[in-house]
């Protein structure tokens, strides 16, 4: 016997249900996920789900249409920063949606849920949306409960480079899970850098712009520098941060133009010279 499929039940549901675990996959990754790009990732996956209601597709279209859909949820929610990055994040959203199906179809085969019914790769249970909802919404909490007890490298150093005319100049960063400054134009991650640690090693007349500007007087910047204002808030309240677009070095087979912010404190008590989040040193 079929039961009635309401579409839009169908879309709110799996709009929550995408917003949870593309979350949930961010933190499995350690890649953080704007709201406004999780909103986004959510409605394609809410709408990928009314192949429900289309008539049976031959099966490798079925294929392709599913890790189109899949691909594309991943693409639209997470900001680009290369293939392993986007890799990772696919493997691990497609994993965690059979995870969810699998123990959804574990309580109907014993008889816990109403039967399921299935069409071009999309299922459906006759059951109450609340349930479907707590079940992906399990998942996303269980992650963040688990990072709680479980062991993890939250901060560590790596080496990182940033490169300008007159030479690279190496530095220690910190990089901390609980880092997450981003460009608010591209939504690049932030390289956040402290002035103190290595003015004397930037050119002159960058030098004297970013020592000008954190004493207060503001001018324009030397010509040929693409500088970005990076708006970010602490508990003293919140400020805006000059960067500079450099080629950074994260590992020794290339550099990727990330903004580089300064900042007048030290860091770590001057063991480190920059901040990095683990989204920007594992891209």
């Amino acid at each position: 016997m079929k039961s009635v499929v309401y579409a839009d039940v169908l879309l709110l549901v799996n709009f929550l249900i995408g917003y949870f675990l593309l979350r949930a996959a961010g933190l499995a990754c350690a890649v953080p996920l704007p709201f406004g790009r999780n909103i986004l990732g959510a409605v394609i996956a809410a709408v990928s789900t009314l192949m429900l209601f289309l008539p049976p597709l031959p099966l490798p279209l079925q294929f392709f249409c599913k890790a189109a859909g899949g691909l594309a949820v991943v693409r639209a929610a997470f900001c680009w920063h290369g293939w392993r990055r986007y890799a990772r994040l696919c493997a691990c959203y497609i994993a965690l949606n059979l995870g969810l199906a699998g123990v959804l179809m574990l309580l109907a085969a014993n008889g816990w849920l109403p039967g399921a019914q299935t069409n071009n790769m999309e299922i459906y249970l006759a059951i109450s949306p609340p349930v479907l909802f707590w079940c992906a919404a399990g998942i996303y909490f269980a992650l963040r409960l688990a990072g709680l007890f479980l062991p993890n490298e939250a901060r560590r150093m790596q080496k990182v480079s940033i490169v300008l005319p007159n030479g690279k100049i190496e530095l220690q960063a910190l990089c901390d899970t609980g880092f997450s400054l981003h460009d608010p134009l591209g939504g690049l991650p932030v390289l956040l850098v402290s002035l103190p640690s290595i003015a004397p090693k930037l050119p002159g007349e960058i030098r004297e712009f970013l020592s000008d500007w954190f004493r207060g007087d503001s001018h324009s910047p030397p010509p040929g520098w693409k500088l970005r204002w990076i708006p970010t808030g602490t508990a003293m309240g919140s400020t805006v941060l000059p960067a500079l677009m450099l080629p950074v070095k994260t590992d020794p087979h290339g550099a990727e133009l990330l903004p580089v912010a300064f900042s007048a404190q030290l860091f770590n008590g001057g063991e480190c010279q920059a901040l990095a989040s683990p989204e920007l040193l594992e891209a």
